[in-house]
């Protein structure tokens, strides 16, 4: 099969099946190839996006996430 051929076919998969396919593909490199990092983070963030879709998880309010990370860096007093 051409790689023509098989790109054709994997990009019919549904979305996470494709997710699936590139993380076996990426396992299957040698750690000492360069990875595009940017292709990483876009898998991972339309993997995210299908779990939040999909209910298997949820999402934290912003204002909370945000109220979090003040604190964490020390511009906000905990409300312990």
């Amino acid at each position: 099969m051409s790689l023509t051929l098989l790109k054709r076919e994997a990009l019919k998969l549904p979305k996470a099946q494709r997710l699936k396919l590139a993380s076996v593909l990426l396992d299957s490199v040698p750690v000492a190839l360069p990875v595009d990092e940017g292709l990483l983070t876009m898998a991972e963030l339309d993997r995210r996006a299908d779990e939040l879709k999909s209910g298997k998880v949820k999402g934290i309010p912003a204002e909370i996430v945000h109220a979090a990370a003040r604190r964490r860096a020390g511009l906000l007093k905990s409300a312990a």
